[in-house]
């Protein structure tokens, strides 16, 4: 219902008010300009001028305003500036901002266009506190409309100026060089000739330094033995590994402790490390028989394997390469 009164006041009021033609004084022009002024608000007012009157309409797009439109008019030099509203056969409809208007003479002049026969109404006829305040929420509607341009427009303008920023600072960067590769010197080919030369060096005295001790083996009349531990199949470094001396006593043989005629032990036990390989060496062993112990950490006891033979047989100037030993087997202790 209320609805349906607004619509019908508004109806009455744009009837009534294209009844008469107004003059329209501008301050920065000599003569005014005739038409019918159908909206006033504090910051613009809004004015229909009849088509026939109508020389030309300029329409001009602006980022800073929308006061940018011309309206030419037939028999006159003079064109009124604003924002073009509407452009029909009939009318044409221009805002213009209200500091620029001097003086508003309404009902001096009348509308130049036919007048349209009005559908008979049942009745209504709305208030003139109506039509007031009809008049006043077009103009709040407007005033909005014009605040939200312009803040739309200030929120470009600062994205602009942030993004000029960011590029200005992005230019003052000093690009990333990345060095070219440096091509190969004589030099480096000398060094690594170099490096070369003393791997082999390197390599031949550790042969000649073996074979320096396999000659001293054999002068002093005595034996070498080496062997390796394993642990399924892979070396196992840091085991202890232990041979001991043994005598012939009938069947079998002595344990850990042999002792002479005259008390001293005749025990000879040597022990080695297994290295990174899982390989350990005994130098300058005394013949005899040996058993074969082993333990993998110091907290543990020493192991063999269960057999009643010797597990070495060492011969003056000889080198004895024990079978591996692999160290997860059932063995004794």
């Amino acid at each position: 219902m209320g609805f349906r009164l607004l619509l019908a006041s508004a109806i009455v009021f744009a009837t009534a008010a294209l009844t008469h033609g107004d003059v329209v004084y501008f301050h920065d022009l000599p003569l005014g300009v005739e038409g019918q002024v159908t909206e006033l608000s504090q910051r613009t007012i809004t004015i229909q001028f009849p088509t026939s009157k109508v020389k030309a309409v300029v329409v001009k797009a602006s980022k800073t305003s929308r006061f940018t439109d011309l309206v030419q008019f037939k028999g006159s030099a003079i064109e009124l500036k604003g924002w073009l509203i509407d452009f029909n056969r009939e009318y044409v409809t221009l805002r213009v901002p209200r500091d620029k208007v001097k003086e508003i003479r309404m009902g001096a002049a009348k509308l130049d266009r036919p007048e349209k026969p009005q559908a008979p109404r049942s009745g209504f006829s709305a208030s003139p506190e109506l039509k007031q305040e009809n008049t006043q929420l077009a103009a709040k509607v407007m005033d909005l409309d014009e605040t939200l341009a312009k803040l739309r427009w200030e929120m470009k303008q600062e994205v602009r100026k942030e993004v000029a920023a960011e590029l200005q600072a992005a230019k003052r960067l000093a690009p990333i060089r990345i060095p070219a590769p440096r091509k190969p010197k004589e030099e480096d080919g000398r060094l690594a000739a170099r490096v070369k030369e003393l791997d082999q060096t390197v390599s031949k005295l550790r042969r000649e330094m073996k074979q320096e001790v396999e000659k001293e083996v054999v002068k002093a009349g005595v034996g070498r033995v080496k062997g390796r531990v394993l642990w399924k199949g892979r070396p196992l470094p840091g085991v202890k590994v232990m041979i001991l001396r043994l005598r012939r006593m009938g069947v079998g043989e002595s344990l850990l402790s042999l002792v002479g005629s005259k008390g001293k032990s005749k025990v000879v036990s040597l022990q080695a490390t297994t290295d990174e390989n899982g390989v350990y060496i005994f130098d300058k062993v005394p013949k005899g028989e040996y058993d074969i112990y082993w333990k993998a950490t110091p907290a543990s006891s020493w192991i063999r394997r269960f057999d009643n033979v010797a597990d070495i047989v060492v011969r003056p100037r000889s080198m004895v390469n024990y079978t591996d030993i692999e160290a997860n087997v059932s063995t004794i202790n």
